[in-house]
């Protein structure tokens, strides 16, 4: 019986180091993502920095693809997605990039705006804050818009992020379980030689 009560508890400790959350790591940059819901921008960047990250940062046009195609496949209707691309409140017009910079603190060096929006036009910095995929067409919904922190009224609330983090600190669900399978080996193993 006291046997069987450590294996439970040894299966229930690895299923929390592995968590309920689902993790994919891109193959085009080896990072691992993960979706979290949120009300706001700000809110979503304080979930991907607790989970060891930032809202995702984008450096290229594959990267760009695989990470709206990664978020697609994993939430319904997830066109309106936050991502890690925003113009601090202190940022100048004059800064690299218009002032817009990646939560990551990483440099922007790849953009995908919509055809629309001129981001050197920002002069009223509260009103265009976050970036977040765009849905006017279907040929840009690829592409970022700008979003203020109160959102557009009569638009729907954007609720999903991207969060992206080093594949290195996630804990790997496979090593956990064997981690726990092994220890639950031994506990047998011992139970079965007596004490």
């Amino acid at each position: 019986m006291r046997t069987t009560l450590i294996v439970v508890v040894v299966l229930l400790m690895c299923s929390q180091l592995t968590g309920d959350t689902i993790w994919e790591i891109s193959p085009i940059n080896g990072h691992s993502y993960t979706l979290v819901d949120s009300p706001s921008w700000t809110d979503a960047e304080s979930q991907a920095t607790a989970l060891g990250g930032h809202l995702a940062t984008i450096r290229s046009n594959a990267e760009n693809d695989w990470v709206y195609q990664f978020a697609l496949a994993n939430k319904a209707s997830c066109y309106r997605l936050w991502i890690g691309a925003n113009k601090p409140t202190d940022a100048s017009g004059s800064a690299p990039n218009y002032g817009w910079t990646w939560s990551s603190e990483e440099t922007m060096t790849y953009t995908n705006w919509v055809t629309w929006f001129d981001p050197s036009g920002c002069e009223n910095q509260a009103a265009y804050m976050f970036v977040r995929y765009w849905d006017v067409t279907d040929e840009e919904v690829t592409r970022w818009g700008p979003e203020n922190f109160g959102g557009i009224p009569g638009n729907p609330v954007y609720t999903t992020g991207i969060v992206e983090v080093t594949t290195d600190t996630i804990p790997e669900p496979a090593t956990a379980l064997a981690f726990g399978a092994g220890l639950v080996g031994l506990l047998l193993l011992r139970r079965r030689r007596g004490p």
